[in-house]
């Protein structure tokens, strides 16, 4: 389990260093280390719109809109992939700040 801090700078480096070493350990999975970084980043933000009670239901992320803006920002990722992910996130909230 990773405890995200609350500054976005040391989020990023998270992400970051997360994601090299994914990849390093994952080489078949994504393009590159940055593939799995906007990956990461994506999934982040989808966790932060579809479990944020301050969002209001008609304005929260669609899987259409999602798919959208994740085929062409990840390199390496079919939108099969891509919608089992937003699936998984939208129904389980990644708790960060355990």
């Amino acid at each position: 389990m990773i405890k995200l801090p609350g500054e976005s700078q040391q989020i990023d480096r998270v992400l970051e260093t997360l994601s090299e070493v994914f990849f390093k350990t994952n080489p078949s999975v994504g393009e590159d280390s940055q593939a799995i970084y906007t990956l990461f980043f994506i999934l982040l933000m989808l966790n932060t719109d579809a479990h944020n009670a301050v969002i209001p239901a008609a304005n929260k992320m669609t899987k259409e809109n999602f798919l959208k803006m994740a085929s062409g920002s990840v390199a390496g990722f079919d939108d099969a992939t891509l919608g089992k992910l937003y699936d998984k996130v939208v129904a389980n909230k990644i708790d960060l700040h355990k």
